[in-house]
């Protein structure tokens, strides 16, 4: 028989639902459980993200390197672009800065400082997103920045390329009329 218990194969937000959803199946509407497995599903759900804000900023740093990349290598292109990625690079430092400030602040044992420190890593989350977004759209428009100029430059080829052949072509018809 398959147990409705979550694993730990499945993901964090799955076990979450499963497991809630098997307390509210076993208790009954307005009991003790009942209010509390809603209040354990409010704060995963709306006060706790289920990515953690050190998550995104890992990813966020990973995009913000990849596109310092891509800018470096094609530098001379991309020189518009520089100060927009140099102040992505210098909010996700603070948003490191922040993130580990706020957990080295946190006191177990006072609420009040676990409500400012939830508050903190909800707004150390949205601002990551926001950052993420921003740094995703910046590496887009350089892209296709590349994009154009790399086109204008097969158009620069091909033309060089048609311009010789008729250089060439027109010699070689002096050539046969002199003979």
């Amino acid at each position: 028989m398959e147990s409705d218990l979550p694993t730990r194969a499945q993901p964090r937000s799955t076990m979450i639902v499963t497991f809630t959803s098997a307390v509210l199946q076993a208790v009954g509407a307005g009991t003790k459980e009942y209010t509390i497995v809603y209040g354990v599903l409010f704060y995963f759900f709306f006060i706790h993200p289920l990515v953690s804000p050190s998550n995104i900023i890992a990813h966020l740093n990973i995009t913000v390197d990849n596109t310092s990349a891509l800018f470096n290598d094609h530098r001379d292109i991309l020189i518009a672009e520089e100060m927009r990625l140099t102040e992505l690079r210098a909010d996700v430092l603070t948003l490191i800065r922040e993130d580990r400030e706020a957990s080295q602040q946190v006191s177990v044992t006072s609420a009040h400082s676990l409500m400012i420190y939830a508050f903190e890593k909800k707004n150390t989350w949205k601002k990551a997103l926001q950052y993420d977004k921003d740094i995703n759209e910046l590496k887009a428009r350089m892209e296709i920045i590349l994009l154009k100029d790399a086109e204008e430059h097969g158009r620069l080829l091909v033309e060089r390329h048609r311009v010789s052949r008729q250089g060439i072509f027109a010699r070689a018809g002096q050539f046969f009329s002199v003979m």
